[in-house]
């Protein structure tokens, strides 16, 4: 009775950090198929029958068959979700280490505990990249210096709105109210005259915002046939899409601007 609790114990503990590296990575950006086969992979590497993984953008689930026979699962879901590439790429190393045998399970809990809080830039250079990346695509699309510079200005407020969400609002109100800001912002500095296309201004802006990262993962995975995974993450990005639409279309009719 003693061996099967503790063999059980074993194989819970090692599913359970499985599965919160697989939930990190899911929340970190990783498409499905890379978290499946880095959970499965974990398990295997600890002696089980067999391991059966699904996964979506919103919900991870594992099922392990131990040698006796009995079944061990766990479930997590998924509510938030965000790019940071850096942290994806040392809960890869975690992953790789186990797999390799570098790694206990308590080691990697405690690198785990520090992957959660990494930071890959200073709070700064988050502001430098969507200073440039509004600017230049405001002028990649044609418009002037006096453009990219009015595009830069609106990055800020949307960069702070996106850094710091609403915490008890889902991520549809948070987006419609970062948009809404940008717009809020690019009108302003029209009506400065610093501006002088708010189309081209407004595209600037609107590219921080837009799920480029989702929809192309959402491609891959209908690619690799995993049709419901494809699917969810299609509806998420054109969602994101429309309440991006919504918050320029409020700022802008609280502003008169609808010939764009």
């Amino acid at each position: 009775m003693q061996t099967e609790t503790a063999e059980y114990n074993r194989v819970n503990d090692m599913l359970t950090t499985a599965m919160d590296i697989g939930q990190q990575m899911l929340m970190t950006g990783a498409d499905v198929t890379r978290v499946e086969d880095s959970v499965s992979r974990i398990c295997r590497r600890f002696d089980v029958d067999d391991v059966q993984v699904f996964c979506i953008a919103s919900l991870l689930q594992a099922s392990v068959r131990m040698r006796d026979g009995r079944y061990c699962i766990q479930m997590r879901r998924i509510f938030t979700s965000d790019n940071n590439l850096a942290r994806l790429e040392e809960l890869n190393s975690i992953s790789r280490s186990i797999c390799s045998g570098g790694l206990t399970i308590e080691e990697a809990r405690g690198r785990l505990e520090k992957v959660k809080v990494l930071e890959c830039y200073r709070p700064l250079w988050y502001y430098v990249a969507a200073i440039f990346g509004a600017s230049s695509f405001s002028l990649f699309f044609g418009g002037s210096l006096a453009d990219g510079f009015c595009a830069a200005v609106a990055s800020v407020p949307v960069l702070f709105c996106q850094r710091h969400p609403f915490r008890k609002c889902n991520q549809m109100v948070n987006t419609i109210f970062q948009s809404f800001v940008g717009g809020l912002t690019v009108n302003v500095v029209m009506k400065l005259g610093l501006g002088q296309n708010i189309d081209l201004i407004c595209i600037g802006v609107i590219m921080l915002l837009i799920s480029g990262m989702m929809f192309g993962n959402a491609m891959q995975d209908f690619m690799r046939s995993d049709v419901l995974a494809g699917g969810s993450k299609l509806v998420h990005a054109l969602l994101l899409a429309m309440m991006i639409v919504l918050g320029f279309g409020i700022s802008m009719f609280c502003f008169g601007n609808w010939a764009l």
